[in-house]
Order: C-alpha cells, then sequence, then structure tokens
C-alpha cells in the first residue's frame, strides 16, 4: 500500500509539473506574438520593441495567458511582471 501511494503521488507531481510547463510555454507563445501586434509591423523586431510594457502588449499577454491555465484543479496561478523574463534570442550560439 505504501509503494502505491509513493507511485500515485509521484505520477500526480509529473502531472502538475506538465500542467506549469504548459501554462509557461502557452504564456511565451502569447507573449511573443503579441510582439508584432499589427500586420505592417516590421518582421525583424526593433532593438527595444515598443511593445513590451504598454497596456496590453507582450508582458500584460503573457501573464493574462498563464492565468488562463490551471493547474491541480486550482482556479488561480500567480504571476507578476517580475516573472517575465525579457531578452532577445542569439542565433549564432543558441542562447537567450
Amino acid at each position: 500500500m505504501a509503494l502505491l501511494a509513493v507511485v500515485i503521488d509521484v505520477g500526480h507531481l509529473h502531472a502538475v509539473k506538465n500542467e506549469l510547463a504548459n501554462a509557461a510555454d502557452a504564456a511565451a507563445l502569447a507573449g511573443a506574438r503579441a510582439l508584432f501586434p499589427k500586420d505592417n509591423y516590421p518582421l525583424i523586431p526593433v532593438v527595444n520593441p515598443p511593445y513590451c510594457y504598454i497596456q496590453g502588449g507582450a508582458v500584460d499577454t503573457a501573464i493574462k495567458t498563464a492565468k488562463l491555465n490551471f493547474t491541480d484543479a486550482s482556479k488561480t496561478i500567480t504571476v507578476v511582471e517580475d516573472d517575465v523574463e525579457l531578452g532577445w534570442w542569439d542565433w549564432d550560439n543558441n542562447t537567450f
């Protein structure tokens, strides 16, 4: 019985970890998409993207998307602006 309880708990931990990873991935994709809100926005991002911190910009969109995802039957995920990391992907070195 104890082994069964451990197996169930470990399985539950992996399920919650995957749900949180899905929430983070969805938030990152939504935030990245919010950087290009207009059809005529340049295909290559500018040095300081103007859509990061404006109302409804990348950061707001990422936070709202993360909060739409639930984990472990919880109705809330706490996300603050400091949780969102902005940066650039270096294609030459494959680093963020």
